[in-house]
């Protein structure tokens, strides 16, 4: 979608926004059309995407290097989901590898979902 015109895909309503974090430290900050990924102690900042597509939701990152040209591509079938309670709404981000296969082919991939989690006081809101 960040890269291919020819891919067919719906963009989603961008919510995502704010710091998603990890129980082990991985972590994901969204701010407008941009993200900075820390995954294992690797770093990997750029743009991102969320879109549907045969009704599935996907997020695509792209990110770049020092110089603004592209280095790494993720791609992850994504879900969110909000809980909210008198104080506060959880909201859970799950994220599970996926690959393309075609123009209009997205398959999960081998690897474990990543759940990533960000939790906001209705104080701070």
């Amino acid at each position: 979608v960040l890269q291919d015109s020819g891919r067919t895909g719906v963009l989603s309503n961008n919510n995502l926004t704010g710091l998603f974090q990890s129980e082990d430290g991985n972590s994901i900050l969204f701010n407008e059309s941009r993200f900075t990924m820390n995954i294992d102690n690797f770093e990997h900042s750029g743009s991102f995407a969320l879109f549907n597509l045969n009704n599935n939701q996907y997020l695509e990152l792209q990110s770049f290097n020092s110089l603004g040209l592209p280095k790494s591509r993720f791609l992850f079938n994504a879900r969110l989901e909000n809980t909210e309670t008198d104080d506060r709404i959880i909201r859970r981000l799950y994220l599970k590898p996926a690959i393309f296969h075609s123009t209009n082919a997205i398959d999960d991939s081998n690897g474990d979902t990543l759940r990533l989690e960000q939790i906001i006081e209705k104080a701070d809101r």
